[in-house]
Parts: structure tokens; C-alpha cells; sequence
């Protein structure tokens, strides 16, 4: 789940936390709120830009292909690129008709001095 949140490895310490520590007694059902919760600012850029991109998508599909949309949303990071760049990816494999028209949400960016790079 966390890979999948923040394209990235979780630290060592919270790897240990969240699997044998205090916080393995936490119910699963919970766990994504709780990471939701506790992300850093950097982590909540990156869960904002995934949203955009999975709305974009929603507004265009009816159904959707698992496979298709975690291969785009593991593209997307906390950059404005990333997002135009997957949404430009849908928008290029979309073939039916849209339910409605789109309309494509700005991404939130970081200032500069908190960006980290991204990991993979």
C-alpha cells in the first residue's frame, strides 16, 4: 500500500513499525487512512497529483482496467509533469465517447526548498 501511495520504499523503522511494532495492531481497513493521515507534505503532493489524475480518468471511463490505471498512476510523483503527463496518456488512449467533458484540475507543487527527488 505505501509503495503504491508514495512510489517509493518505506524507511526501514516504519517498515519494522507497521508490520511487528506498535502500529501492527492497527486493523488493516484503517491502515490507508492512517498513511493518509501521517504523510509528510511531500507524500500529500504526491497523493494530491495521483487523485487529479484518477479523477481525469474516472470522468472519461465508465469501467476501468486495473493494469492501465496503476501504470499510470505509478507515473505520477509530486510534479506538474508528472500530471500532464499522465492525464496526456489517457487522453491518448481514450477511444469511446466521454461521459462528460473533463475538466483538467491543476496540480499542487511543492516549493522548491521541499522537494525531494523522487525514488524508485
Amino acid at each position: 500500500m505505501y509503495r503504491i501511495y508514495f512510489n517509493r520504499e518505506p524507511d526501514p523503522e516504519g517498515f519494522e513499525y507497521w508490520n511487528t511494532g506498535g502500529g501492527s495492531g492497527n486493523p488493516v481497513d484503517q491502515l490507508a487512512q492512517i498513511f493518509i493521515d501521517a504523510a509528510s507534505v511531500y507524500d500529500q503532493v504526491v497523493l494530491e497529483n495521483k487523485a487529479v489524475v484518477a479523477s481525469h480518468y474516472t470522468s472519461l471511463y465508465k469501467s476501468y482496467d486495473r493494469d492501465a490505471v496503476k501504470a499510470v498512476l505509478e507515473t505520477v510523483d509530486n510534479t506538474q509533469a508528472s500530471v500532464d503527463a499522465a492525464i496526456q496518456t489517457i487522453n491518448d488512449n481514450y477511444t469511446a465517447a466521454p461521459r462528460r467533458t473533463a475538466r483538467r484540475r491543476r496540480a499542487l507543487s511543492l516549493p522548491t526548498t521541499l522537494r525531494q527527488p523522487t525514488q524508485r
